[in-house]
């Protein structure tokens, strides 16, 4: 059995096997043997009704993700294909329905086979499809299935063509989950302006113990859940539970196409065959916030109903135009939800109106260009109105079966609304089609020969072709009809648009290039807008180039100066955004900067060069914005070239028309009483006062000034630091990003001083602080002295008390670069703000906002109780410097511990100062490391000086062995009849501008004690020591130790130990420790044995160590002797260890202590073997033998050889046998008292006999011999 280390629970590999199959069964039981099958699973159906645009003003691409997660997507695939789904990252597949088999005969949707003469089934279906499919796309990011029969559980129709659809939603891997019993109320919350988004619904019952139901706090919406509310989908007498996975998404996202659905039920009936979609239609339609567009539905019109889309504003260009078409008549809302999502689909975009909806007028055509002049290059209002207001089809939904009985009437009708919008649309190229919404499937074409005769005839009628007349049956499946309708769609609109070109060009055979510049540049714009509509990107970018090209031909003067660049900005523009689109990132930067060098001299009227300065910034802006967007599609940015750098001169062009706009806008004119800028403009980049004048002078020079002064005067109204702000803010998350500090800390630094600017101080100060950290690390002085300069005003005009005094004494420091007379004024304002009084207004500061700083002061001032102010310098360069050090790394307990403060003033004057304290790691030190100032001492420091501060305290004995750390020092400026500043240093002093010393982080404390002052010292060559450990008393005895090595193997070594004390008083209870030293290998602690007598051997179990032997008192110069005895029972080196500790009384500065003073003696000895024994047996003849015989006598030799250094003495020796007997009744040792030098030997021999053996066994034992021996 194992146990675990973290939970110390037994685990054993077949429990641990059985734990990880059975959780696999769980998961299968929950998927596939619940038994309330099927479960009720709904999706809320969000439909969308839009242009398929983007603005330039986007939102994030967020959005777009959240767009793609909270809508219903369907996937369909052929037989024998492969169906493909894939989710956005960080998302997973959700499967809320599958289809395979056949349900209608769909020309277009999976085909049958060519020469098919079996009759295909047209209502066949698998029911274990949705199984399948789960199993291999529920919970993946992306998913593959394979249309085989085979594979989704057999062929429900063979012979037939079938396909597969999947209905499902990208699921957050983040989202929240709501569970309520049956019978209980659910509630759903969403704060701080979000609204809830469902993603799924159940109701039912899981196979494995029912939920936990804790209650909520706080509602969006309430819920009771029971049967009576959705039907009873489970087995009577089975508990139930309902679970909302949802998301709170930002009510923005929702708002950004529109507003809330409040009727869910105002939807036809089309889910008469799904009813579990009706438990969703509860669950969304009292969760306000669901539906991401606004909807109007309205049944009570007489032709159906129609819906009613919010679309963009006039005046807004599209991101990435495509063809629109307006559906009218008996719309059907599942056409909208078959149509979605949009992704995948062809780039079309509709809008639903009423059969009567009038179109904008079309004008007569020109036929001759001969005596024209244009006024302008381009309307304003030409390209909404092609985006938004003429479609390039038209399409009449109308309800009409061909076996209707009152078929003559509704054909008339039909014919009568196709003709109310041929009339509306009376001169323009719109095509015209109608949708016949019919309720039967019908038959394969060929075989209804009504429906062929019926839609001959409706086409006579309406005056239609027969490409333009569509059937779309109102049955459950519409995915491959609405794909076919939106085909046709398409290809109706490239018609249009296709026409619209061939139209424009045409006019260029009437066009001369002295009249009619404008109109090339105009039809070139044209051709490429209308090739962009076409989804014709190639084209578009080179008519856009060739607009771009004619527009730069023309002649610029002050008069169409702004014309000529607003045109020429709006195609730099496309082309750029088209160089993006088609990856080619290089071009779209050259276009940009030849745009630039071609404009940024087009100034135009000097009494307007703001407008040049604003429409520059606007060109940097929106190419920053394009690069940027390209960058979230995939292009890859570098340090260097990065959208940072366009947002950042956007911001200093900004920053020019700023200048500009103080220097020719004029602050008493007043506003002229008829306003010349009222109207609206005919063209892009006119006047007002002056539209369609295309001459060098202007027409009317009083207009003209009275233009130019109203220009003037709304320019002041205009934001300009809001604007810098935004744009640097936009620049510093670029350089952020890409890793530019420097630049990201400069712009930041232009951010500060624009709040400035703008009166927000808080946001300035905020802004310039975090940067000055950076400024100071780097040590740039004259940057850090403006940037400082810039946050004392605003900490004055905040009246921000110790901002102001910080602020003040750094530009008093060293890093200042302020001038002498600069630095006095900071000083007298400092010194009166530490007299509690007001201070005198800073330079260069606003005004009007001074006089309310003045009183903001003042109420500080006479605030009470906050006249205390603690800063902690060491992140500054404050105007006084400081560094403490103790004089030595250690000090010995019988030491006074001493440690120095220097103190360096760097202001124009002497500092004054109250009170210098010290904090110590052990606070009962601190009221040793403290002064104050007196009547009779006042503690100054001159400026240039270095002023040292020594202090000193005496340690306690129970802190030996201990460190003792600096934690902060504290000056005090100022006194408590004024205001009291605290300057704390962390560790032992130093600042932001000398890294090279170590700065300890720590909190300081304030005591009381006492200092002497010493001489003046170099501060360049005093060193940080923050730190000093207490070590014992120096011990004055003497530890001798004699002894005759190396150590004999098992012998009773003797080492004697001579104590001698040189102590001046009694060396009191003393005590020794002696033997093996601790630390060394584990076999020697239990083969060497320490004793205090050797007369005997000592047993094996004596200790390898004897601790405090106790020898009692040593007077001065008193000798003291002790014998220690050492057994080894190995050889090699051992170390062994003396330790003596004594108590004695000494006087540390008058205060009297008891120190324990202790000294060590160290010595290494070799362990060796005294001699070597051999034993032999042999013959009577002295032959060797290696057997014997019972009963024959032979002899058994011993031969000792000594290998000790020291001669030995044998005292004795002795043989004692088991088995075998002696010859001799008395057998003597031969070797008694006999003395053994180094490498001599002796031998003795002794005759024997061996018994019969009884038992058979060929060995016996002969016996032990012993040797008894000394030095």
């Amino acid at each position: 059995m194992l146990f675990s280390k973290n939970t110390k629970a037994p685990l054993t590999t077949d429990s641990m096997s059985s734990s990880s199959y059975s959780n696999t069964v769980v998961i299968m039981d929950v998927i596939r043997r619940t038994p309330c099958h099927p479960w009720w699973r709904f999706i809320l159906i969000v439909i969308i009704l839009s242009l398929e645009t983007q603005l330039i003003s986007s939102a994030p691409d967020f959005t777009k993700h959240l767009h793609s997660i909270l809508r219903n997507h369907t996937a369909f695939a052929c037989e024998n294909h492969i169906l493909s789904i894939v989710c956005p990252p960080r998302t997973s597949v959700s499967v809320l329905s599958a289809f395979y088999g056949r349900h209608e005969v769909i020309p277009n949707l999976c085909p049958s086979v060519p020469n098919n003469t079996v009759e295909e089934n047209i209502h066949c279906t698998s029911a274990v499809a949705i199984e399948k499919v789960k199993s291999e796309c529920q919970d993946r990011q992306s998913c593959h299935v394979s249309v085989l029969s085979l594979f989704l559980g057999g062929d429900p129709c063979p012979l037939t063509t079938k396909f597969l659809q999947v209905s499902y939603k990208c699921q957050p891997q983040h989202h929240r989950t709501r569970l309520v019993c049956e019978n209980g109320r659910l509630k759903l919350l969403c704060k701080n302006s979000t609204v809830l988004a469902i993603y799924s619904a159940t109701f039912g019952h899981m196979l494995h113990g029912s939920p936990s139901c804790p209650p909520e706090a706080g509602s969006h919406s309430d819920m009771e859940r029971n049967v009576m509310t959705f039907g009873n989908p489970c087995f009577p007498g089975t508990r139930k539970h309902l679970r909302v996975s949802f998301a709170c998404v930002p009510r923005y996202l929702l708002e950004d196409v529109g507003f809330v659905s409040r009727d869910p039920f105002m939807i036809p009936d089309y889910t008469h065959d799904f009813p579990e979609k009706v438990v969703l239609y509860f669950v969304s339609g009292i969760c306000a916030g669901l539906v991401v567009l606004e909807i109007h539905y309205n049944s009570s019109r007489s032709d159906g109903g129609y819906f009613e889309v919010i679309t963009q504003g006039e005046g807004r260009t599209e991101e990435k135009p495509s063809g629109w078409l307006v559906l009218s008549g008996n719309f059907p809302l599942s056409f909208a939800a078959a149509r979605w999502p949009l992704a995948d689909r062809v780039p079309i975009s509709f809008k639903v109106l009423p059969g009567d909806h009038e179109y904008p007028k079309c004008r007569t055509k020109r036929t001759s260009y001969e005596w024209y002049i244009p006024k302008g290059i381009l309307k304003t209002g030409w390209m909404n109105k092609h985006l938004n207001l003429v479609p390039a089809l038209v399409v009449l939904f109308y309800e009409l079966d061909w076996e209707d009985p009152q078929w003559k009437e509704k054909q008339s009708e039909c014919a009568t609304k196709v003709e109310i919008v041929r009339t509306s649309l009376q001169g323009r190229n719109t095509k015209v089609a109608v949708v016949l919404i019919q309720k039967k499937t019908p038959l394969p074409p060929g075989e209804d020969l009504v429906a062929s005769e019926r839609a001959s005839a409706l086409c006579n009628a309406c005056d239609l072709s027969g490409k333009s007349l569509f059937v779309l049956p109102h049955t459950d499946h519409l995915v491959g009809y609405i794909i076919r309708l939106e085909n046709a769609f398409y290809e109706h609109s490239q018609t249009y648009y296709y026409t619209e070109i061939r139209r424009v060009k045409s006019h260029k055979e009437f066009l001369n290039k002295t009249t009619h510049q404008l109109l090339f540049v105009r039809h070139q714009f044209k051709i490429a807008f209308f090739s962009e509509l076409k989804q014709d990107t190639q084209n578009a970018l080179k008519y856009y180039r060739t607009a771009y090209s004619l527009i730069h031909e023309l002649r610029a003067h002050e008069t169409n100066m702004l014309e000529i660049k607003t045109m020429a900005g709006f195609i730099n523009y496309k082309i750029c955004r088209l160089c993006f689109q088609h990856n080619t990132p290089l071009d779209a930067i050259a276009q940009f900067r030849k745009h630039i060098d071609l404009c940024k001299k087009k100034i135009g009227s000097a009494e307007l060069a703001f407008e040049h300065a604003a429409w520059m910034s606007k060109q940097f802006q929106s190419f920053g914005e394009l690069f940027d967007e390209a960058i979230k599609l995939g292009l890859t940015a570098i340090q260097t070239q990065n959208p940072g750098f366009y947002y950042q001169q956007a911001a200093c062009y900004s920053q020019d028309r700023k200048q500009q706009a103080h220097q020719l806008c004029q602050t008493e004119i007043i506003y002229p009483t008829t306003d010349p800028l009222s109207g609206t403009l005919d063209f892009y980049g006119q006047r007002s006062w002056r539209q369609g004048h295309q001459s060098i002078d202007p027409p009317d020079t009083e207009k003209e000034k009275t233009g130019i002064l109203a220009l003037q005067i709304k320019e002041k109204g205009v934001p300009h630091s809001e604007l810098i702000i935004a744009l640097l803010s936009n620049a510093v998350a670029q350089f952020k990003k890409y890793k530019c500090p420097r630049m990201k800390s400069h712009l930041m630094v232009q951010m500060g001083e624009e709040y400035y600017h703008a009166k927000d101080y808080t946001k300035a100060l905020k802004l310039l602080d975090y940067v000055m950290c950076d400024y100071r690390t780097e040590k740039w002085w004259g940057l850090l002295t403006a940037i400082l300069t810039t946050a004392l005003r605003c900490a004055y005009l905040m009246a921000s008390v110790k901002d102001y005094i910080i602020y003040c004494m750094e530009l008093l420091g060293r890093a200042s670069t302020l001038k002498e007379e600069q630095k006095l004024k900071i000083e007298k304002n400092l010194t009166k703000v530490l007299q509690n009084e007001v201070p005198d207004a800073e330079l260069e500061c606003d005004p009007s906002s001074v006089s309310a700083a003045k009183s903001l002061w003042g109420d500080r001032m006479a605030l009470a109780g906050a006249n205390e102010v603690t800063i902690e310098v060491q992140d500054y360069i404050p105007f006084i410097q400081c560094k403490a050090k103790f004089l030595s790394p250690s000090f010995h307990v019988d030491q006074p511990i001493q440690l120095q403060v220097f103190l360096k003033a760097d202001g124009p004057n002497p500092v004054s100062f109250s009170k210098l304290a010290v904090s110590l790691s052990n606070q009962e030190y601190n009221q040793w490391c403290i002064i104050e100032s007196s009547s009779q001492n006042t503690m100054s420091l001159v400026p240039g000086k270095t002023k040292c501060y020594n202090f000193s305290f005496v340690a306690k004995t129970e802190d030996v062995g201990k460190k003792i750390e600096m934690t902060g020092i504290e000056l005090l400026l100022g006194s408590v009849r004024g205001r009291c500043v605290f300057l704390t240093w962390r560790g032992a002093g130093g600042d932001i501008a000398s890294p090279h010393e170590a700065l300890q982080a720590s909190r300081s404390s304030r005591r009381w004690g006492r200092s002497l002052e010493t001489q003046e010292q170099d501060w360049d060559n005093v060193t940080l020591q923050h730190s000093t450990m207490i070590i014992s008393r120096i011990p004055k005895i003497s530890v001798q130790l004699s002894h005759q090595p190396p150590v004999l193997n098992n012998e009773m070594y003797c080492l004697n130990v001579t104590i001698r004390s040189q102590e001046e008083g009694v060396a009191k209870d003393v005590k020794l420790t002696a033997g093996l030293k601790p630390g060394q290998d584990a076999n020697l602690s239990q083969t060497t044995h320490v004793a205090l007598e050797g007369s005997k051997i000592c047993e094996d179990s004596a200790a390898a160590l004897i601790p405090d032997i106790l020898l009692g008192d040593l007077n001065p110069d008193q000798k003291l002797e002790k014998g220690i005895f050492v057994r080894c029972s190995t050889t090699g080196p051992r170390i062994f260890l003396f330790h003596v500790a004594y108590f004695v009384d000494t006087t540390v500065e008058g205060r009297q202590i008891v120190c324990k003073c202790h000294k060590d003696e160290i010595v290494t000895v070799e362990t060796v073997v005294p001699f070597e024994v051999s034993v032999k047996f042999v013959s009577t003849k002295l032959e060797p033998l290696e057997r014997v015989s019972m009963d024959i006598p032979f002899l058994l030799m011993t031969d000792v050889i000594s290998s000790s250094p020291w001669p030995i003495l044998l005292s004795s020796s002795s043989l004692e046998l088991f088995s075998l007997t002696s010859t001799s009744p008395d057998m003597k040792s031969q070797l008694e008292q006999t003395v053994l030098e180094t490498g001599e030997g002796a031998s003795e021999c002794f005759c024997l006999c061996c018994p019969p053996v009884i038992d058979n066994n060929n060995a016996i034992a002969t016996g032990q011999y012993s040797i008894a021996w000394r030095r």
